[in-house]
């Protein structure tokens, strides 16, 4: 038996899920106050942590430089309002087209759901199942290292205005 971030298949995953990301965020919060010249964290999750990384974008958009879901699906009934991810990075969402655990029609609704409120994503479908695969791995460092880049400069811009005033 592994852990999860949420109960799966059960009537509390959406809350066991909320307790999840909150504590995720109540660690980078942490993380950021001792460490506030550190760059923004990147998120990035498989499967579970898929999930977890949609819910912490959807509740935190501006809190990271990048983020991705590997095999990862949208959990919640809530709809997100149009436009209230807009702060948020590129997201990407990876997802084996082979995939029988997590259906890449889930992965797909996904994307939307996300785009439809205001995200940039990326959809990348790979010839895999339910699996991490070299050529993900190659893609997700990509995305990170230009999730970081772009935060990097943005993050400098922050400084410079305020240095300035």
């Amino acid at each position: 038996r592994g852990w999860a971030w949420y109960r799966f298949r059960c009537i509390q995953a959406a809350a066991d899920l909320s307790q999840s990301v909150e504590a995720l965020y109540k660690t980078v919060a942490e993380i950021k106050r001792r460490y506030p010249r550190a760059p923004k964290p990147a998120l990035f999750g498989f499967s579970q942590g898929g999930v977890m990384t949609l819910s912490a974008i959807a509740k935190h958009p501006s809190e990271w430089s990048s983020a991705a879901s590997l095999s990862g699906y949208w959990l919640s009934n809530d709809p997100l309002k149009a436009s209230s991810l807009s702060a948020s990075p590129e997201l990407l969402i990876a997802h084996g087209e082979l995939d029988r655990v997590v259906p890449v029609s889930r992965g797909l609704d996904a994307a939307k759901v996300m785009g439809e409120a205001g995200a940039l994503v990326a959809w990348f479908v790979f010839q895999g199942g339910h699996q991490v695969s070299p050529e993900v791995i190659e893609v997700l460092t990509q995305h990170i290292e230009r999730g970081w880049s772009v935060s990097s400069i943005l993050d400098r811009r922050s400084v410079n205005r305020s240095d300035s005033q």
